[in-house]
């Protein structure tokens, strides 16, 4: 790939501990990968007991070395699902059981039926690493300064923290409440579909919702 960084894998951000994780294995996601639609929520008994037989989380933000932000990381012509494989394995071997990984509105709004394959394959890899996954939608964090756009990403800037990271799905589609329904049928599409399994451990919707005063 012509944007190999320095760094094998990229810790966007601070690696996390406040997190809820599943214990994986990679022959039992495969399987339980999507729970059918008629499950019932659990019972406070049964998510305690749950609870207490996982492990502790170690985990962090996850962006592949070849992308500069969650655009480049889902459109179609620069999916790096080889990298993805490869840097999960290397989070595995590091000691790493969970990852969170910020979706982009904008792709899935191009070509949801193909952007809902690739990340059913990301959670195939991460699966196949032991590596759990939480699922982040919406993210205003827009260090690049502008909104989300599709087709080739620019280049990083040497040496600036995330200077091509733009927002999902950005502030003028948040504040547009015409938006609104295909926002939500996003999140049903990313979230419902791929709902809680065995390595979708965990979902959070909106990631920095005040950085512009929402």
């Amino acid at each position: 790939m012509a944007r190999k960084r320095i760094i094998p894998i990229i810790f966007l951000f601070l690696a996390f501990t406040q997190l809820i994780p599943a214990r994986l294995y990679a022959d039992q996601a495969m399987q339980e990968a999507k729970r059918p639609a008629a499950d019932q929520p659990w019972s406070k008994a049964k998510a305690w007991a749950w609870y207490g037989k996982l492990p502790p989380i170690r985990g962090c933000n996850y962006l592949p070395r070849t992308a500069v932000n969650s655009t480049e990381m889902w459109q179609g012509a620069t999916f790096d699902a080889k990298t993805i494989d490869q840097e999960l394995g290397w989070a595995h071997e590091a000691g790493y059981n969970n990852i969170r990984v910020f979706l982009q509105y904008i792709v899935w709004k191009a070509e949801p039926k193909k952007f809902k394959k690739r990340l059913d394959r990301f959670l195939a890899i991460a699966a196949k690493n032991k590596i759990s996954v939480m699922l982040m939608p919406f993210c205003d964090c827009a260090f690049a300064g502008k909104e989300p756009y599709l087709g080739k990403q620019n280049d990083p800037v040497p040496g600036v923290h995330n200077s091509q990271w733009v927002p999902s799905p950005g502030l003028a589609r948040v504040t547009d409440r015409t938006v609104w329904p295909d926002l939500e049928r996003y999140i049903r599409a990313c979230c419902v579909e791929f709902k809680f399994s065995i390595y979708n451990a965990i979902h959070m919707t909106y990631s920095i919702a005040s950085e512009k005063e929402l």
